[in-house]
């Protein structure tokens, strides 16, 4: 196995975990439905992140552009969360790989009967990843482009869960709707 594969596997063995909460399947409670706000969050850079020429600032304003677009009001002060996270790693002299992560979160509490109160913590809603790899001169455009799609994943299944509400021009302009 090469250097570059073993180091690319590390990172999807470090984004798949237990497997727990990683990707929630369709039937679940735990879905997009209803989210109308949040607050947009970018974890920390690694130090191989930075020297792979990626930019914080511009990856958290791809994942903030386009939640915004898409209608979700972004407020600091909201209880869902979603964070993007760019995990890096140089491979060699001239090539990098970075996991990328884009989740969204919901703050619930809950009563403890181990603790004796109610507690707060953030649930999982939504998580999505994948992996770049390239040549470090193009390594942010193509990080850039992976929070895109993440983004575009993300808000075409939060339209999915959230349909417009139909309007009365929309009912009286259907076939064979009466008014």
């Amino acid at each position: 196995m090469t250097r570059a594969a073993w180091i690319a596997s590390c990172l999807l063995i470090l984004l798949a975990g237990s497997g727990r909460g990683i990707a929630a399947t369709p039937d679940s409670v735990a879905d997009l439905t209803g989210l109308a706000d949040a607050t947009v969050g970018i974890s920390q850079l690694t130090a191989d992140g930075v020297q792979c020429g990626l930019d914080l600032n511009q990856i958290g304003g791809a994942a903030r552009q386009a939640v915004s677009d898409a209608g979700i009001a972004l407020r600091d002060e909201a209880l869902n969360r979603v964070t993007i996270s760019a995990v890096s790693a140089r491979v060699g002299p001239d090539q990098c790989a970075t996991a990328l992560l884009l989740g969204v979160y919901a703050k619930q509490s809950f009563f403890s009967a181990a603790a004796g109160w109610v507690q707060s913590g953030y649930v999982v809603l939504w998580q999505r990843s994948l992996m770049v790899a390239t040549p470090i001169g193009q390594h942010a455009a193509a990080v850039l482009a992976g929070t895109r799609r993440l983004s575009d994943q993300l808000v075409a299944d939060w339209r999915a869960k959230n349909l417009p509400p139909v309007t009365a021009a929309a009912r009286q302009t259907q076939p064979g709707a009466t008014q």
